[in-house]
């Protein structure tokens, strides 16, 4: 068996390289897709992060007026 895809690997024919590339290929895609989820994942919580960034500035932005008008 393995002696066979020796051969094939190092005398290929057309059959054997276009599955060998479609695999690759296939691979590849794959990896892509994840890339993508992850991107889109992480814009997401950057979104998250900024929303929640936001609300930080607002809400210390209304205490030291509050703090100033008191004081």
């Amino acid at each position: 068996m393995f002696e066979e895809f020796l051969t094939k690997l190092l005398n290929p024919s057309i059959s054997f390289l276009a599955i060998y590339v479609s695999v690759i290929v296939v691979i590849a895609y794959i990896g892509l897709l994840f890339q993508f989820f992850k991107i889109k994942n992480l814009k997401q919580e950057n979104e998250t992060l900024k929303h929640q960034l936001s609300f930080q500035a607002h809400s210390k932005i209304s205490l030291s007026k509050d703090e100033g008008i008191i004081s």
